[in-house]
């Protein structure tokens, strides 16, 4: 079993699409790209908002996902009425264990 015990919910993941229409303006939505993926969200301390040289100091939480799961900066994680964005992702050293995902919280539009 090992790292799939502190998944401990399920989120749906959403990924951006831009579309051009007949007149030239454009359009952007976010379409589902994975529904019901296990997951555990968490409160990023400051070691978790660090993604290589990067330090992402708007970085409210950190999503650890299966390492399976296609997941990109600009994404959403979406978990209920919770909208997170996604900033970075940082796979461990470990192997075909996780990533860990650093989000920053959004106001859900709409």
């Amino acid at each position: 079993m090992g790292i799939q015990l502190m998944f401990n919910t399920n989120a749906d993941l959403y990924r951006p699409s831009h579309a051009t229409g007949p007149l030239g303006g454009t359009s952007s939505s976010f379409l589902l790209t994975k529904a019901d993926f296990p997951c555990r969200i968490s409160n990023a301390t400051p070691g978790e908002r660090r993604v290589g040289d990067l330090l992402y100091a708007e970085a409210s939480g950190v999503v650890y996902a299966p390492h399976t799961l296609d997941i990109q900066r600009g994404d959403e994680v979406r978990h209920g009425s919770l909208v997170y964005e996604v900033l970075g992702v940082r796979v461990p050293s470990k192997r075909f264990s996780h990533k860990e995902v650093i989000v920053e919280r959004k106001q859900r539009s709409g």
